[in-house]
């Protein structure tokens, strides 16, 4: 899978690029868009580790030492999830912006769904950074004094920070449509277009079917196996992401 969306992301943002490029019209989107690739392929790195560790595997599976190395590589894996998330959404959001830029109403709207991306995602970083105290204590319970939060402040922010990024692609995905309908053009372009600028909707359904495997970080058997659903899912949502912003910009061809 991490193979998959590694290959896929990479080759549509070099088309994404190239199309622009051959148009004279690469942007600040364009290049936002580079620096969310390098952090998702970070992520699908960080993948491999955890696999090896006894990801997605039964508790008779895995020794006590893999889960903490997988525990270590998880929290990492969040970390740059989240800061991932900025440049890919910010980038859908630019993209947007250059067909509806001369409706008032629709920019000033992205700017704000910019800044609660933005904003949203630094605070989650922070509350994972905090998390435990020292960071490391998160895989490593032997080090003295250490302490963490519960397991279900750890369920609420995830929960939080889904429903947060399932309204923005929502919210994003829709904008355009109801203006494109309004417009005089023709019925197969309206839906040609409209289709493309929606296509982060289907990056919201991945993080709606994650939410059902979110009480995983609450789990005391089986740990591993629910934060291998986790992360599955995960990769689905930047994945088809990713894909939507890149599409948006092969509509030439």
């Amino acid at each position: 899978m991490t193979c998959i969306s590694a290959v896929l992301c990479t080759t549509l943002t070099a088309l994404r690029t190239g199309v622009r490029f051959h148009y004279h019209n690469l942007d600040i989107d364009d290049h936002i868009a580079h620096v969310g690739l390098v952090f998702w392929l970070v992520c699908l790195g960080l993948a491999i580790p955890l696999c090896l560790n006894g990801l997605g595997a039964r508790s008779t599976h895995y020794t006590d030492d893999m889960a903490a190395q997988t525990r270590k590589y998880f929290f990492l894996f969040q970390d740059i999830y989240v800061w991932a998330n900025i440049p890919v959404k910010v980038s859908i959001c630019l993209s947007i912006h250059r067909v509806v830029k001369h409706y008032t109403w629709i920019s000033w709207t992205l700017y704000v769904i910019i800044f609660i991306i933005v904003s949203s995602s630094v605070v989650t970083n922070i509350w994972l950074l905090t998390f435990c105290r020292p960071v490391a204590f998160m895989w490593d319970s032997s080090i003295p004094g250490g302490t963490c939060r519960s397991a279900e402040s750890m369920l609420a922010i995830a929960n939080a920070w889904s429903y947060i990024n399932i309204v923005i692609d929502w919210v994003v995905a829709l904008l355009p449509v109801f203006l494109l309908w309004k417009m005089n053009m023709p019925w197969k372009q309206k839906v040609t277009v409209s289709g493309v600028l929606s296509l982060g909707i289907f990056a919201s359904t991945a993080t709606i079917v994650r939410l059902v495997y979110l009480p995983a970080f609450t789990a005391t058997e089986d740990y591993l196996y629910g934060l291998g659903q986790i992360i599955l899912w995960t990769i689905l949502e930047l994945t088809m992401a990713i894909i939507a912003v890149s599409l948006m910009a092969l509509r030439p061809l």
